[in-house]
């Protein structure tokens, strides 16, 4: 994970996917990633790279994910 962003970001990319598994048992990536970014909107972080956090912090954890930007 690049270290650019900032410790508040990543902090809470870990607890938005992790409570996302707990509450669904998946990882929605572009839903999550929305969210994410309208919370840290200031920091001006691609939605695509957003996306590619999300996707990685699923992978390492090993959880299922969908791609559905509908289900928001």
């Amino acid at each position: 994970m690049d270290a650019s962003y900032s410790s508040q970001l990543r902090n809470d990319l870990w607890s938005t996917v992790l409570s996302s598994v707990t509450s669904a048992g998946i990882v929605n990536i572009p839903v999550l990633a929305a969210s994410l970014r309208n919370r840290y909107e200031a920091e001006n972080v691609a939605m695509e790279d957003v996306e590619r956090l999300v996707l990685e912090v699923a992978n390492r954890l090993g959880v299922a994910i969908e791609f559905d930007a509908r289900a928001a």
